[in-house]
């Protein structure tokens, strides 16, 4: 018989189902689709549940931004983990950045969702247009120490972002597969003209 789990445990693992359940329609659906109604059902949990650990749907919202900057973050540790004293080539570096500033995992529907809720968010709240811009620092930080990893000088940092976020928008706007590729693909161009 497995050990019983505590009132906290139980706890903890409602509140990552609430979490789980409103990424999956938030990167799944649209931002309009996360509402206490549609995570409670997702997540199989009773609608005031959702209430409890997120008294507002901006609280969700948020923690659910959080989440996925989080995954990122972690993402782009792994990037900017360089064997000392290798110098890695440019399809690596690219690689390395992509993954610093998308974060994982990159399959077409995730990174739709993903840059669709960002334009999303930032319209949905001040509070929550003020959080992804702090995330973004964040990003931008991560891209540079990537970059200072790689032996390469991170001033461009900001540089290689937008150029990431831009060219993520316009493959999803143009309807393209393989975004990931694509946005590896300018990044690439870029490096190769420096």
């Amino acid at each position: 018989m497995p050990p019983r789990r505590t009132r906290q445990e139980r706890s903890d693992e409602r509140q990552r189902a609430i979490l789980t359940a409103a990424t999956e329609i938030l990167v799944g659906e649209r931002m309009s689709a996360v509402t206490h109604r549609n995570v409670a059902a997702r997540a199989g949990v009773p609608g005031g549940a959702i209430r409890y650990y997120f008294s507002t749907r901006e609280d969700l919202l948020s923690a659910v931004l959080a989440d996925l900057d989080r995954a990122r973050r972690d993402a782009a540790r792994e990037a900017a983990t360089v064997p000392a004293g290798a110098a890695p080539g440019t399809a690596e570096l690219v690689d390395r950045l992509v993954r610093s500033g998308l974060g994982a995992p990159l399959d077409d529907d995730t990174l739709r969702g993903v840059i669709g809720s960002l334009a999303d968010a930032a319209r949905e709240s001040p509070r929550l247009a003020r959080e992804l811009a702090e995330q973004w620092a964040g990003t931008e930080h991560d891209v540079a120490a990537t970059l200072r990893a790689c032996g390469r000088p991170e001033r461009s940092a900001r540089r290689y972002l937008l150029l990431m976020d831009g060219a993520l928008l316009a493959a999803a706007v143009q309807g393209r597969t393989g975004l990931a590729g694509f946005v590896a693909d300018e990044l690439a161009a870029a490096l190769d003209g420096e």
